[in-house]
């Protein structure tokens, strides 16, 4: 969040950024209050945090999950599904959960222009997520027949090699600098970058693009 606080310090718009969360923590009765502490302390906006988890994470106490993730949601966060399609979720687990996104996991999107029941899958996961009010984002997007394949299939956001690689902060910032982000009036979910933070502070932040620039 530090990092986040910079780049907007500095005339950068205000971008997203998305935490991994674990089970564990999910599931700690006092994450939430770290959560409010952490936005407090650093001055961060809440709508511009966003909280990953995994399908294992929602299904191993569905009605913990539940509650933490509509507290989350109470104080402004976004929620979004990481890797998905490689858990033990079910469409009935789904409609339990106030879900922001989804991310196809990159197992599926690799299988573009290879296999067709992939292709398939792609495209069932899509509509599933639109019919349920979800946003949807491809991982893993590495060649521009992937890209092509998305935006036909109506997934206009994704992440990957075709866009960046993995950015150092200082790097991240400079890209944002070279690049504005496309929809700077637009709420945050709707930018055409993400920075997604690793354990360190240095590195490991990635590009999300939209599919369409």
């Amino acid at each position: 969040m530090d990092e986040a606080q910079l780049w907007i310090a500095t005339g950068l718009p205000p971008i997203r950024v998305s935490v991994n969360v674990s089970p564990v923590q999910l599931e700690n009765p006092n994450f939430l209050s770290m959560i409010k502490r952490s936005l407090h302390s650093h001055g961060f906006a809440p709508h511009l945090l966003e909280i990953e988890l995994t399908e294992g994470a929602l299904i191993r106490d569905i009605e913990v999950a539940e509650q933490a993730l509509r507290s989350l949601k109470e104080i402004g966060l976004s929620i979004a599904i990481d890797d998905f399609g490689t858990g033990y979720s079910s469409l009935a687990s789904l409609q339990c959960f106030d879900i922001d996104r989804i991310k196809i996991d990159q197992k599926f999107v690799q299988a573009i222009g290879v296999a067709p029941r992939g292709e398939a899958i792609i495209k069932a996961v899509i509509t599933l997520a639109h019919a349920l009010g979800f946003h949807i984002l491809a991982e893993g997007v590495e060649t521009d027949e992937q890209r092509k394949f998305l935006i036909q299939s109506a997934c206009k956001v994704g992440q990957g090699y075709l866009f960046d690689q993995p950015l150092s902060a200082a790097d991240m910032r400079e890209r944002l600098r070279r690049r504005p982000l496309l929809h700077r009036d637009a709420l945050a979910m709707d930018s055409s970058l993400k920075a997604i933070p690793s354990n360190r502070p240095d590195v490991a932040r990635t590009c999300v693009a939209n599919l369409t620039s």
